[in-house]
């Protein structure tokens, strides 16, 4: 479903490696950083789904990277194309 997809990108983002390094000398700072992070995973969110929604296909990275890379590859004979 689309919200599996929104919290992958949100973990993405936002990991607990953070966590390990904020002590209580942080203060206001570490409000500043979890707006900034949001802000970003919002926005991998919206991107990403969005590039699912463009192509319509089930499948994996290879598909997509296909469909991006295809006009490229057909001029330059670099990478062959799929069948």
């Amino acid at each position: 479903m689309w919200w599996d997809l929104a919290w992958l990108g949100f973990g993405s983002v936002i990991s607990t490696d953070i966590f390990f390094f904020t002590d209580f000398d942080v203060g206001p700072a570490i409000v500043i950083f979890y707006t900034i992070v949001s802000f970003s995973a919002l926005l991998s969110i919206i991107f990403y789904a969005e590039f699912a929604f463009d192509i319509h296909s089930i499948g994996s990275e290879t598909f997509s990277l296909h469909h991006i890379i295809h006009p490229l590859t057909s001029k330059t004979n670099i990478i062959p194309p799929l069948s």
